[in-house]
């Protein structure tokens, strides 16, 4: 499951970067092709912490640091929708799925923790 979240990570930030509209006009409702850099930006994050949960398949021990990470990341995303009032279905979406992300990160990183 984590490394799906990780692949699915990465493959959004392509899609942001390449097609910044998708993101803010379907998700945040924005319409200024001036937001298209920032959108952009928030791809390249998404590709990185992607590519470092991909690349914890072959260093395990970059698991825990991954995990960290993503989970900050959607964390933080998840208590950025909250404020936002009139949320269109995939803005809920995404809020839900990064909320959700969230909790199964730190539930593994909890886990991870106890163990030792």
């Amino acid at each position: 499951m984590l490394r799906q979240q990780e692949l699915n990570r990465a493959i959004a930030g392509i899609r942001q970067v390449i097609q910044p509209r998708f993101t803010a006009e379907e998700i945040f409702g924005i319409r200024d092709r001036a937001s298209f850099p920032i959108v952009r930006e928030v791809g390249f994050a998404n590709l990185s912490i992607g590519l470092l949960g991909i690349c914890s398949l072959f260093h395990l021990g970059w698991v825990v640091p991954a995990a960290i990470a993503g989970g900050l990341y959607y964390g933080f995303a998840a208590l950025g929708h909250i404020p936002q009032k009139s949320k269109n279905p995939k803005e809920y979406t995404a809020m839900i799925s990064d909320g959700f992300v969230f909790l199964v990160l730190s539930t593994f990183l909890i886990s991870s923790l106890v163990q030792k």
